[in-house]
């Protein structure tokens, strides 16, 4: 059992007719509470629980969209994610980190073109994390990391039947 609360928001706010500047953030408070879970058959049971919950970082994103005369648009944004455990069962925790993001297109008619990329810095961050031993002959417990999107780039077409 536990305890989650929290809120979030998110605002645009139009700097100018063609320009605007979008905000969010996000404060989780968690807890879960002591318990016990058996590591294997045989094992003594090893416990859990007593501090935050897995996977609940805090977050926080900035951005802002540009729209020129010509149906031409600019967006580019930025999400920061917090420090938060990859699992309720070990303590490992995933270092904070943010991803930029950003799309460029033009729309001509019923049809909109887009250039984007996400993740354009190219950052390498830890999405989850394993920790359980592998390696012989002591099978230590380490950690195992599972890794994010590297960046990725690509041109999209929308067609509208207005």
């Amino acid at each position: 059992s536990g305890k989650n609360n929290g809120f979030e928001f998110e605002n645009t706010f139009e700097i100018f007719k063609n320009f605007k500047l979008m905000t969010g953030f996000g404060y989780l408070n968690t807890y879960i509470d002591r318990f016990n879970y058996q590591i294997s058959v045989g094992d003594s049971k090893a416990m859990g629980g007593g501090r935050s919950a897995a996977m609940s970082p805090n977050t926080a994103s900035i951005g802002f969209e540009y729209k020129m005369k010509n149906d031409t648009f600019l967006n580019l944004r930025t999400n920061f994610k917090g420090k938060y455990y990859f699992s309720d069962s070990h303590n490992e925790k995933s270092d904070e980190y943010s991803i930029s993001n950003f799309s460029i297109g033009k729309k001509i008619r019923n049809f909109r073109l887009t250039f984007w990329g996400n993740n354009i810095l190219d950052k390498r961050y830890a999405t989850r994390g394993f920790y359980f031993g592998l390696i012989p002959p002591d099978y230590p417990n380490q950690l195992f990391k599972s890794y994010g999107e590297p960046r990725q780039i690509g041109i999209k077409m929308d067609y509208s039947i207005k």
